[in-house]
């Protein structure tokens, strides 16, 4: 009897010795710098960085990591739970964030956050944006009826305590936006592939449709970082419109803005256009980042590429006022560039592919004149999950609109 007891002592410490190993090699979580919510300080907080599996092999491991970055390259971490990207937002109080469990909120002033249970536990979270006065909107996908092809979309304010959850039978939004007149959402129409829908939100009604528009099919929007610009009451949606070539990898697509404006209804498709009136074509699939976050005063659209390429498009006149290329090169299939706003600045992040020799690095520029005024060079932990060494990678990227570098 006693050497049965001593054996499962034995085999429960090897067991546990196994599992601390494959959960170091897998999401490397050993050597990172942990911390909790009510104890971080977002003083020199530049990014946050959602982390996630992306491998069926690590599906039990359920679980990810917010980084939190310091202006040095160096990173703290929180543990999260579930598998999908984290919900991710910024606002003057503080860092929003959320997974499948939880509510985060980390506040400016050390210690007056919490740490929430969430009332629809692993809804996969759709977006999460400021929105109004100091309020924060998330956006879950609600349940699916296959009979009707039908969706619905939950809501939540998380400010300054999670509200009550509103449930709206809608099309899961591309883009949220505040305008002038209030809080509106965008979605291709679950009923006819051919026509976007317009929102209204509300935290009593939650979504409620206002419109309907045709939409050509070929139209692909851009990926949002946060909400999407909306001048005065006129929502703005960028993208491009393909030529509907496949299989030989050589198809294009015309960058394209549809402007909606809330309160009359009107909805405007036109083309972005070079300095010489030419529509402004990319070869291929090429996918891009825009969002409120990265506009300038004189009311262009930043547009950044997955390649670094940017692009500044004014929203009034559609013509695209500068194109940069990215600061840092690379050869096709060993890196990807991401993006993330906070009015002032933008921050490029530079994150390698696995077989990849370079480091990850971010790029701070100025939106009023794209002047390069820092780069962060990502340290240890960080660098490794940056640079998709991990079976963890990055999926979102939130900037603290606090941070200045002049």
């Amino acid at each position: 009897m006693c050497g049965y007891k001593q054996w499962r002592k034995v085999r429960r410490a090897v067991l546990q010795a196994v599992a601390l190993v494959c959960a170091c090699t897998m999401l490397g979580a050993c050597g990172t710098q942990k911390t909790e919510p009510d104890r971080v300080n977002l003083a020199d907080v530049v990014l946050a960085v959602g982390l996630n599996p992306h491998s069926k092999d690590v599906i039990r491991a359920n679980t990810g990591l917010v980084a939190l970055v310091h202006k040095d390259g160096t990173a703290d971490f929180i543990d999260t739970k579930g598998m999908s990207p984290q919900n991710m937002a910024w606002n003057d109080s503080g860092l929003f964030f959320d997974d499948s469990d939880n509510h985060f909120y980390i506040s400016r002033d050390p210690g007056h956050g919490y740490v929430s249970k969430r009332d629809n536990a692993s809804a996969a979270g759709i977006t999460m944006a400021p929105v109004g006065d100091d309020a924060v909107l998330a956006m879950y996908q609600g349940e699916y009826a296959q009979a009707d092809d039908s969706t619905t979309v939950q809501m939540q304010w998380p400010t300054p305590k999670p509200q009550t959850l509103v449930t709206s039978p809608a099309a899961l939004p591309d883009a949220v936006a505040q305008c002038a007149s209030g809080t509106f959402a965008t979605a291709r129409s679950n009923d006819d592939p051919g026509s976007y829908v317009l929102y209204e939100i509300s935290e009593t009604d939650g979504m409620k449709q206002v419109d309907s528009k045709p939409v050509t099919e070929q139209f692909v929007p851009g990926t949002s970082t946060g909400a999407v610009p909306c001048v005065g009451d006129e929502l703005v949606l960028f993208g491009g419109v393909s030529d509907g070539a496949k299989g030989n990898g050589y198809g294009s697509q015309t960058l394209t803005l549809l402007k909606w404006n809330v309160k009359t209804h009107e909805l405007t498709q036109e083309n972005a256009t070079q300095k010489n009136g030419e529509p402004q074509l990319y070869v291929g699939e090429t996918s891009f980042f825009y969002g409120q976050d990265l506009t300038t005063d004189a009311g262009e659209m930043i547009a950044m590429s997955t390649n670094g390429d940017v692009e500044f498009i004014d929203m009034r006149t559609m013509r695209i006022t500068r194109s940069k290329e990215p600061p840092q090169l690379f050869d096709v299939g060993t890196a990807q560039y991401d993006i993330a706003g906070s009015d002032a600045y933008a921050y490029m992040i530079f994150t390698p592919t696995s077989g990849s020799k370079d480091d990850a690095k971010i790029f701070v520029y100025r939106t009023s004149d794209w002047a390069l005024v820092h780069t962060i060079d990502a340290q240890g932990t960080l660098n490794d999950l940056l640079s998709n060494r991990k079976e963890l990678y990055p999926t979102v990227f939130a900037a603290n609109p606090a941070m200045s570098w002049d």
